[in-house]
């Protein structure tokens, strides 16, 4: 028998990966590109599929549902849209084409009048009103393809970003009579908002969306807002935006679905729910890619998560399933309704922030919440206390930890997991020296060190290790065959030599 190097079953073993790889890298040249990736704005390119066009802000866009699609995270265009937003899933459950222009901030006039970005580059939505993705699109050249128009707006135009960061630092009821005066000063640009829309696509189903109830009853958010608080979001502020949004929509002969009561059952400090079950993030804190932190603080904050996302589009898509109301505009000053009866007053305001149950912190009030950043240079951060008292601190949901002051009056707090972004945030109780409290909210650096990432190291260097192993693989499978090649070859030339010599 010859050697073990030219039997058939070793051929067989070296030669076939080297086939295998052969054919498949001629088969990633002649295979048919897909309709989509994972990154795709749309589920379908197929021009024979319906359009649907999503208009609108960030709880459309996709803010704090995850990674958003490329060109909408950076310095000059932060719209932040992603493909788990309910438009998204609904075009995917309908087989429809998006076109999705909605934005993160986006008010009335960025919907009609302006682009929010002017640097954008041309081929993302947000440097020009997003009314112009109705007109005409890479999937659509006539305002008459549109089939389907979704739209959220109104939250910013009610002052949404200005009341969450209130409400984070102190008691927002302070200021909540003059928002709601200024709620009741922006159903006049709502509707004309909705009007200019139907001017552009009078043919197509238009649906505006409500604004769910993210919080359920009681205090919230990690004792930064407390009962009275929630309860004035909840059935003062919240009702009446959606209020003002389904009257000025019916207004215009749109369609409203109501979101209100959505969230239930999975709302933030919903009792027994977990916070990775809930439908909202509670807190997200964003780094900005430059600049100071000012409006991206709290981006992402009390916005839809993916499950959020789900739950709108299975309510939406309830709606769709239904044939359109056979309902049109009514005429301004006519036959349209009036806005809705005023708000009732307000009580006062409500008391401070409870301390949180479970410190070694007591006292008679938190006088003061502030927000701060560590600085990526420094795993410590001093705060100011009363000499020799105590303060708690613990990382984001996580349990409380205490420490004393030294005589100086100084807190120092340990900040390393913020710095390694092992945490999203910290909170500090510190007693000050006239016997008040302070809550602060330590959030991470703004940037990553100059050189590094903010990705673990395997992420960072994901590109040359799936290159060597690449080249590893292909080493290895073309140097079996060359191997078994010279090993039968030189086994074959010592047998006739063998043969010679006998």
């Amino acid at each position: 028998m010859g050697s073990i190097w030219c039997r058939w079953w070793l051929k067989v073993l070296c030669w076939v990966p080297l086939v295998v790889v052969v054919g498949l890298v001629i088969g990633a040249f002649i295979r048919t590109a897909p309709d989509v990736d994972s990154d795709s704005s749309t589920p379908t390119i197929d021009r024979e599929r319906p359009l649907e066009v999503a208009l609108g802000d960030s709880f459309i866009a996709g803010e704090g549902a995850g990674r958003y699609l490329a060109g909408t995270d950076d310095d000059a265009n932060t719209c932040h849209r992603a493909n788990s937003a309910y438009p998204f899933l609904v075009a995917q459950q309908l087989d429809y084409r998006l076109v999705t222009a909605a934005c993160s901030g986006a008010e009335v006039e960025d919907i009609t009048q302006q682009g929010q970005y002017p640097d954008s580059p041309s081929d993302v939505y947000g440097g020009r009103p997003q009314i112009e993705a109705l007109r005409s699109s890479d999937l659509h050249d006539d305002p008459a393809d549109v089939d389907l128009v979704v739209l959220s707006i109104g939250g910013n135009d009610a002052g949404f970003a200005t009341i969450v960061n209130k409400c984070l630092q102190e008691n927002c009821l302070h200021y909540a009579r003059g928002w709601m005066a200024h709620l009741d000063s922006i159903w006049h640009d709502l509707y004309d908002t909705y009007a200019a829309i139907d001017e552009v696509v009078p043919g197509a189903r238009k649906v505006v969306m409500t604004y769910p109830d993210l919080i359920a009853p009681g205090s919230c958010a990690l004792g930064r807002l407390s009962a009275q608080e929630v309860t004035w979001i909840r059935t003062r502020f919240l009702p009446r935006l959606n209020d003002i949004v389904k009257l000025e929509a019916t207004n215009a002969g749109f369609e409203v679905v109501d979101n209100t009561e959505v969230f239930a059952g999975a709302r933030i400090c919903e009792d027994g729910v977990p916070s990775h079950d809930q439908a909202a993030n509670v807190f997200q804190f964003v780094r900005p890619h430059s600049g100071p932190l000012d409006g991206d603080l709290v981006r992402g904050s009390f916005h839809p998560k993916p499950l959020g996302h789900q739950l709108l589009a299975q309510n939406l898509l309830r709606t769709l399933e239904q044939p359109p109301p056979v309902v049109g505009p009514c005429q301004p000053g006519v036959t349209c309704p009036n806005l809705p009866p005023p708000a009732p007053d307000l009580p006062p305001p409500g008391s401070d922030q409870p301390f949180p149950t479970g410190t070694r912190c007591t006292g008679d009030r938190i006088a003061a919440t502030e927000i701060a950043v560590v600085d990526w240079q420094r795993r410590s951060y001093d705060l100011t206390a009363a000499p020799r008292s105590d303060y708690c601190y613990r990382d984001w949901e996580d349990s409380w930890r205490a420490d004393q002051s030294d005589a100086g009056g100084k807190a120092h707090i340990p900040t390393g997991n913020l710095v390694d972004q092992e945490t999203l945030s910290m909170e500090v109780l510190t007693e000050q020296g006239d016997g008040t409290w302070k809550l602060t909210i330590l959030n991470p650096p703004p940037t990553a060190p100059p050189g590094e990432q903010s990705v673990p190291w395997v992420s960072k260097h994901l590109v040359g290790i799936a290159l060597a192993a690449a080249i590893s693989v292909a080493v290895i499978v073309v140097a079996l065959p060359v191997l078994q090649f010279s090993m039968c070859r030189r086994s074959r030339r010592r047998t006739q030599e063998a043969s010679q010599n006998s």
